[in-house]
């Protein structure tokens, strides 16, 4: 959900105008951009047995790669460190208490992260084989371990030292921050500041070497290291010619019901250069495009930010001309069109696009929650940026699955592994504006307690009051019943391909509702009708209703066999009202053609002839029309129009 303040909210209220810029940034991880990027760590581990066991399960060259986690809670145990009393917890459980997890590390491990040696100072060096051009600087720890008390970051071009920068541990995200771990550096234009409102997107500095210094930590701890990243981030604003979001991209016609589904949102983007001295925007390739600081760069995953800036005198930016900035959301960079008239067509893909673009590794869990098995794939990729939603505030959420056994397929993307849990435990999953993937379970959709915070308006009183944000009202009755539609095709047998068919092929089931209208006894024979309202669009396609003359409707616990539905017409000849059982289409022809002419002289009663009672093995019983008994299970809802 895109949040505002109070202020902002009053601004749509009351103002019938209201000024609004877009905007939209990029940003480029450096790490994705360059290949044999050479990284050193200093001290080295210490050798057991002739090898490094260290080096293979935490190593240095993982800081440097593409994909980390948004922040940190992934951690891996080493013997020794422990971060407080009573660390693990069942990893099989809904609702996990603690900011992190524990794991054992392992050299197949797909996540991977670098971890100093105990109560020692770390330095590491990452070295760029070309010149890049960088105006933020990402460092990530991994808080599990210990929370570095000081250390500094050395930017280098060639043996040239571009700037020193210093940081204390109150420059680091504390748990329970959506970047929790993350040191955010941003350059002003002259210096470096850890304060994202100071980042000048007009400048960077030309560098090829990133050093990071940490401080030893003591109490036999470790410094876990996640990410020593450089980015580049440029303003899109000047240069967009519109945008356009849409929300559940990946949506389709079979995800109709509003649980068990995960969706993407997508973003479309058109931007133009409009100085055609030079091709402004360019294909990067790793290997031969060098870093201009006059170019747009196109390349697949680059961090796209859209946002809003929405002008009013409580605006939280800016000096004279106030404003806030509304973020749309986080996009990575799917693919692009770029014209020879200095144009480009982008389209990008919300988080999604990294977990559609990766393959679930190993795993087997046995009876482990539903929640619990998503915990445990996505810390395996490390992708750490989700939050599960629930409705209970103790461990057994309502409706939430623990299957005996779940493991992965290594032909299925971790897109699809999510899709099938979501269905089976029926939670819905969306990524929202700040890129966490957020779930939802059942009972948290359908908590009736929960307040809807929709108010709507339809006039002003007073100049005062809010403007009416109702455009317009169309209220419309459809009949409501549950519908099960079965979808079964049997197993093809023959020798030759082309005259291959089923062997038998189940026609569609419906489950339908209606209404009693006339008491049903017990002692009512075979021969008799049940009276039943039914609403359709036509009441004279009754048959439609049941899609036969024939069938079975349960009143309360019984089945009631019908074998006929009474109509009555009036005679052409005669002009007397004729009543007559049909139980086929044949018939229904046939007395129709008896029928004067006229819409209204051919209908049904709404009584069907009963074949047989307790069909089944069902008791059979009296039934009575007596409304109080649904109603008093109703609950009443007041909505009020102001």
């Amino acid at each position: 959900m895109i949040t505002a303040s109070a202020a902002l909210q009053n601004v749509f209220k009351n103002n019938a105008a209201v000024r609004i810029q877009s905007g939209c940034t990029i940003e480029y991880n450096l790490n994705d951009m360059v290949n044999n990027i050479a990284v050193t760590n200093t001290p080295t581990y210490a050798t057991i047995q002739g090898y490094k066991p260290f080096t293979k399960i935490f190593p240095a060259s993982s800081v440097v790669e593409p994909n980390r986690p948004e922040k940190c809670g992934i951690k891996y145990t080493v013997l020794g460190d422990s971060y407080t009393l009573n660390e693990f917890k069942d990893p099989k459980v809904t609702k996990y208490e603690k900011n992190f997890r524990s794991y054992i590390p392992g050299v197949d491990t797909s996540y991977k992260y670098y971890l100093s040696n105990r109560d020692s100072a770390l330095q590491l060096n990452a070295v760029y084989p070309k010149t890049i051009m960088t105006n933020k600087i990402v460092v990530k720890f991994e808080l599990s371990h210990s929370t570095p008390t000081s250390g500094s970051v050395v930017l280098k071009n060639g043996p040239s030292t571009v700037a020193t920068i210093g940081f204390t541990n109150s420059n680091i995200k504390a748990f329970g921050q959506i970047n929790a771990g993350s040191l955010n550096i941003y350059y002003t234009g002259s210096t470096w500041s850890t304060t994202e409102a100071n980042l000048n997107t007009a400048s960077s500095v030309s560098i090829t070497e990133v050093v990071l210094s940490v401080s030893a930590v003591s109490g036999k701890k470790h410094v876990g290291v996640i990410e020593v990243s450089p980015r580049l981030v440029l303003d899109l604003s000047s240069d967009i010619e519109g945008f356009d979001i849409q929300t559940e991209a990946s949506s389709d016609l079979a995800s109709v019901v509003p649980v068990g589904n995960i969706t993407a949102n997508s973003l479309s983007l058109k931007i133009n250069k409009y100085d055609q001295s030079a091709l402004k925007i360019i294909n990067y390739d790793k290997a031969t495009t060098p870093f201009q600081s006059d170019r747009l760069y196109m390349y697949k995953n680059a961090r796209l930010k859209p946002h809003f800036k929405i002008y009013h005198a409580a605006g939280a930016l800016g000096t004279t001309d106030k404003y806030d900035q509304i973020e749309q959301g986080v996009f990575f960079i799917n693919n692009w069109k770029v014209s020879e008239n200095g144009n480009a067509e982008i389209t990008a893909l919300d988080g999604a696009k990294v977990l559609q673009d990766t393959i679930c590794p190993d795993i087997l869990c046995e009876q482990y929650s539903g929640t619990a098995i998503i915990r445990n794939l996505l810390d395996a990729i490390g992708f750490t940026n989700y939050n599960f939603n629930f409705n209970s505030v103790n461990e057994n959420e309502a409706g939430m699955i623990s299957p005996r056994f779940w493991w992965t397929e290594d032909n299925k993307t971790v897109w699809e592994a999510l899709q099938e849990i979501c269905i089976d435990s029926q939670m819905i999953a969306v990524f929202d504006n700040q890129n966490t993937l957020q779930f939802y379970s059942r009972s948290y959709i359908y908590d009736s307690a929960r307040e809807s915070s929709w108010t709507f308006y339809y006039q002003q009183n007073s100049p005062s009051d809010p403007l009416p944000n109702i455009i317009s009202l169309d209220k419309q009755d459809l009949p409501v019943a549950n519908k099960i539609r079965v979808l079964w095709q049997g197993i093809s047998t023959s020798r030759y391909e082309i005259d291959a068919a089923p062997l038998w092929k189940a026609p569609f089931s419906f489950l339908a509702a209606a209404a009693l209208d006339k008491n049903i006894l017990s002692t009512d024979p075979v021969g008799s009708y049940m009276s039943l309202s039914i609403l359709t669009e036509d009441p004279r396609e009754i048959q439609n209703w049941t899609y036969s003359f024939s069938g079975y409707i349960l009143v309360d616990s019984e089945i009631i066999e019908f074998d006929a539905i009474k109509f009555r017409y009036k005679d052409e000849t005669t002009n007397a009202w004729i009543e007559k059982d049909i139980s086929s289409e044949a018939d229904l022809l046939k007395y129709r053609s008896f029928a004067a002419p006229g819409v209204d002289n051919f209908a049904p009663t709404g009584q069907f002839k009963i074949k047989s009672r307790g069909a089944f093995n069902t008791l059979v019983a009296n039934h009575y029309v007596d409304p109080q008994n649904t109603v008093s299970n109703w609950t009443v809802r007041n909505v009020g129009w102001y």
